[in-house]
């Protein structure tokens, strides 16, 4: 893979992190999307933070989830933040 496409994903990763954590606080902004973006960015450029957020405390449960399935059970939708 070029560097160049490694480090922009691994850029654009970082800031949907960056929203999804913004968007924990404010109601318009959508957390679990956010989330789900920097998976599939983190699945392309780095192994490393791409297991680190899966294993992340509050929102691991729900990526695997999403990895494994591509949708997120409403029970666990409604015990997310």
């Amino acid at each position: 893979m070029h560097v160049i496409k490694r480090y922009f994903l691994m850029a654009v990763a970082f800031i949907s992190i960056l929203l999804g954590l913004i968007g924990i606080f404010l109601p318009l902004l959508p957390t679990t999307p956010f989330f789900i973006l920097a998976l599939a960015c983190f699945a392309r450029s780095s192994e490393h933070f791409h297991h680190k957020l899966l294993n992340a405390p509050y929102i691991g449960p729900v990526l695997m989830d999403w990895e494994a399935d591509k949708k997120i059970e409403k029970n666990v939708k409604n015990k997310l933040f």
